[in-house]
């Protein structure tokens, strides 16, 4: 499995722990979490390591 892979399951894994400690349903359309979310950090971190992993993938394929 790839490091992205790992960390596209980790991003799930994460929101639905988000959602677990703020009480809504994963599948919810539009959520604000708290700001005592322990897991906010941490999913921040992986999102935005996938947005610069796509962005550099992106950049490749145009070249």
């Amino acid at each position: 499995m790839s490091e992205t892979q790992r960390a596209k399951e980790r991003a799930i894994e994460l929101w639905i722990k988000m959602c677990e400690w703020d009480g809504v349903a994963p599948d919810c359309p539009f959520v604000v979490f708290s700001d005592t979310n322990p897991y906010q950090g941490e999913y921040d971190a992986v999102i935005t390591y996938l947005k610069t992993t796509q962005q550099q993938e992106t950049l490749c394929l145009t070249r």
